[in-house]
């Protein structure tokens, strides 16, 4: 019983480490799109008539029809938007899924403000990667086993969001940010467990 159990568990890591190495892999294909934005960005400016109530949509379309490099930021947006956006739990923390669910690149949205966002979406592609190795070196360390992985994870992003907690109303970067190894390595709180050590670098 205890070997069928050992398999199931094996079996379950293997399929949640390929879902979390082909969101890994989303967000590097949405990273070369980020960065055109930014490209775009520096020679095109944004906001002003393209946030215009009841006008927006239609400038950036009439402007689109004669301004390439509009057309691309609008091509972008439209494609960046439903990949920016985090899909299924431990991706992110509470607070963040709400910032990013409005955090999209467009051109109705200040230069500045698309700045933090293209920064913000940079930085939740990182964290992707950071949690797919902090959850392979766990499984190694526990013999395929997650068990308390997602916990352990999961308190981390809540101490650690990639926005401000002090700027709910706008997508400012998050200045107190730790990264994951230097949470734990500092102590940080963890569930009872073996979460207490996941990757055996707390001193």
């Amino acid at each position: 019983v205890a070997q069928q159990i050992a398999v199931s568990r094996a079996k379950l890591t293997d399929k949640q480490l390929a879902e979390m190495r082909e969101q890994v892999a989303t967000g590097r294909s949405l990273q070369h799109d980020l960065d055109r934005f930014g490209q775009l960005l520096t020679q095109q400016d944004t906001g002003g008539i393209f946030s215009t109530p009841g006008v927006g949509k239609a400038a950036q379309s009439i402007v689109g029809m004669w301004d390439p490099t509009v057309k691309e930021m609008e091509s972008i947006s439209n494609k960046v938007a439903p990949l920016s956006r985090p899909i299924g739990s431990g991706s992110t923390s509470d607070f963040d899924a709400k910032m990013f669910l409005s955090a999209t690149v467009g051109l109705d949205k200040p230069k500045e403000t698309n700045k933090n966002i293209i920064q913000a979406l940079k930085a939740k592609n990182q964290s992707d990667q950071d949690r797919l190795s902090f959850m392979e070196n766990y499984s190694m360390a526990n013999n395929g086993d997650l068990t308390g992985a997602d916990a352990a994870w999961s308190q981390y992003l809540d101490a650690n969001p990639i926005f401000d907690p002090s700027s709910p109303d706008k997508p400012v970067l998050n200045p107190k940010r730790m990264g994951y190894k230097e949470y734990f390595q500092s102590g940080g709180k963890q569930p009872a467990g073996k979460a207490n050590d996941p990757l055996g670098i707390l001193k």
